[in-house]
């Protein structure tokens, strides 16, 4: 079977439910007023018309979605173009299945590019864990992320920190954040670690578990 999904606006709605509304009241008045109730009607439909062809652009928007068995950040920078960021380096069906068709959808996005470990093109370049897009420097930080330490914290725009990070790590030898976004299926450990660090060095946390997936603009 076929099915067709719908995802009308707050205004699309409301003015679905007065047409109904103006259908009906119609039939209480006379027909010297009915004149009138046809142009609250068509005005009504106009409007409709200019809200769903006239949608307004999305602007650039960065999400970090709160998955199960998988860490991903989507860079979208317009309907036509988004990218992005797994572990796994690519999309899978069943993780992405509800994302792709109650969210994508509705958003009427394209499939995103999938960026592997080293990518580069004129809108997103990524090395590994480390990535830039749209002028921001994200980090995805995981146990498999762990280089030589180097002279100086990185400075870096989003700090990533993912379920599988290694408890003993000290994230301040590493990076210099403006936001450490824990993922939901950090360690209890962990996470109060952060915490404390964050509160002591004055980093903007944001905790997934806590407060769902982040959605912040490029």
């Amino acid at each position: 079977y076929a099915s067709i999904c719908c995802y009308p606006t707050k205004m699309e709605t409301f003015g679905c439910y007065a047409v109904i509304a103006c259908v009906f009241y119609m039939f209480f008045f006379s027909r010297r007023r009915l004149f009138h109730h046809w142009m609250l009607l068509c005005l009504i439909v106009a409007f409709l018309f200019i809200g769903v062809f006239f949608r307004p652009s999305l602007s650039p928007t960065l999400y970090i979605y709160n998955l199960r068995g998988e860490n991903a950040v989507h860079a979208v920078l317009s309907s036509e173009r988004s990218y992005m960021f797994t572990t796994a380096n690519k999309i899978s069906d069943s993780v992405f299945y509800y994302i792709r068709r109650d969210f994508w959808k509705r958003k009427d996005l394209a499939d995103p590019i999938v960026c592997d470990s080293f990518y580069k093109d004129d809108f997103v370049f990524r090395v590994g864990p480390l990535f830039n897009v749209a002028g921001k420097r994200i980090v995805m930080c995981g146990k498999h992320d762990w280089a030589q330490k180097p002279e100086t914290p990185l400075p870096i725009d989003i700090l990533y920190v993912q379920g599988d990070c290694p408890v003993s790590s000290d994230l301040s030898l590493f990076f210099q954040p403006k936001l450490v976004v824990l993922d939901a299926h950090l360690s209890d450990m962990l996470r109060q670690k952060i915490y404390r660090q964050s509160e002591k060095l004055g980093w903007n946390l944001y905790d997934i578990r806590e407060s769902g997936a982040l959605e912040m603009p490029l």
